[in-house]
């Protein structure tokens, strides 16, 4: 669950931040705690994953609330790990951070102008991603045999974690328009 619907900075209010915070935050907290609270110390090789973004590390004008919300879970992340561990339980806490793929919630962003699309499809090294090619690190994460990870954040943006500037794609892009 999320959302990066937010106003301009200069439009901010108190209710914007409490609302994308309570999406973007709050339910993964409280849901991660009922489940230490009910499980953690009966489970056997307890996995929790949580979705974060790859917004928690590059930001877009616009979405400071967005973005500040999936660092906050990208740290939670690391947090939730150490605790476990220091109390002996047996659960490993990572999380996934997509990048841009499209899903009902960016749908009509990626779709809404073709030019648009076009150059940020650019912009990412392997283009952008659709929902499918985000659920294999989940699957790993979420395997038994997966003993040793924890507190780890898998990037799954296409590569534009590791990109810094691709301006010839970009203009490569726009020449093809």
């Amino acid at each position: 669950v999320g959302t990066y619907s937010e106003p301009a900075i200069d439009e901010l209010s108190y209710a914007d931040a409490k609302r994308i915070f309570d999406l973007n935050v709050a339910g993964a907290m409280f849901a991660v705690s009922e489940f230490i609270l009910e499980h953690g110390h009966s489970v056997k090789k307890g996995r929790i994953i949580i979705t974060t973004s790859i917004n928690a590390k590059r930001s877009e004008v616009g979405h400071m609330l967005y973005d500040g919300s999936k660092g906050w879970l990208e740290s939670i992340t690391r947090s939730i790990a150490l605790d476990v561990a220091e109390r002996g339980l047996d659960i490993r806490v990572n999380a996934v951070a997509p990048g841009l793929h499209e899903t009902p919630l960016t749908q009509k962003a990626i779709k809404s102008d073709p030019i648009v699309a076009k150059v940020i499809d650019a912009m990412i090294p392997l283009g952008i991603g659709d929902a499918a090619s985000v659920v294999m690190p989940y699957v790993f994460l979420a395997n038994p045999a997966n003993d040793y990870m924890s507190g780890a954040s898998l990037d799954v943006s296409g590569g534009l974690g590791a990109a810094q500037m691709m301006p010839d794609r970009v203009v490569a892009s726009l020449r093809a328009i």
